[in-house]
């Protein structure tokens, strides 16, 4: 196997790419998600069973002060990690990263991606700007797919 680096020719006609591409083109359409007291091996079949890599989190939860409404959202990599620390008795509330990145879908995914990276994100919830509700999920491997779709050659 051999690695060839990208020039910088080539990396600035993937980064034109992404500009002419919007969110509402390169997402997940809906939303998959679970309630907050699914057990992590409930949260990993339903992660399985649509082949998601991020799962919401949306119900009433409950904590030490009581019932509260829980949004949040699981990826993959915080389920693993939570498994490999042994979270036995953890719940889907418990891994729930609440300060959820937004986007809305008229937004190129550049800028998007720009977004992602600053804020260290794998998945941000793509939010209908008029409703005001997730219509969808865009995620760091979604735009690597968008990337390899690119008709760029060097």
């Amino acid at each position: 196997m051999s690695v060839i680096s990208i020039d910088r020719y080539r990396h600035s006609l993937l980064m034109q790419s992404m500009e002419n591409v919007l969110v509402s083109e390169a997402m997940h359409p809906g939303i998959v998600g679970c309630e907050p007291e699914a057990s992590l091996t409930d949260v990993a079949r339903t992660m399985a069973t649509h082949r998601v890599r991020a799962i919401a989190v949306m119900g009433i939860g409950r904590d030490e002060h009581g019932e509260r409404l829980a949004w949040g959202l699981i990826s993959d990599a915080e389920l693993v990690r939570a498994a490999t620390d042994e979270g036995h008795g953890l719940h889907a509330i418990d891994l729930a990263v609440e300060s959820i990145l937004t986007v809305e879908p008229d937004l190129p995914v550049r800028t998007a991606a720009e977004l992602m990276l600053e804020a260290g994100a794998t998945h941000v919830v793509v939010v209908d700007e008029h409703l005001q509700r997730p219509i969808g999920i865009l995620s760091l491997f979604d735009i690597v797919e968008l990337l390899a779709r690119s008709d760029h050659r060097p």
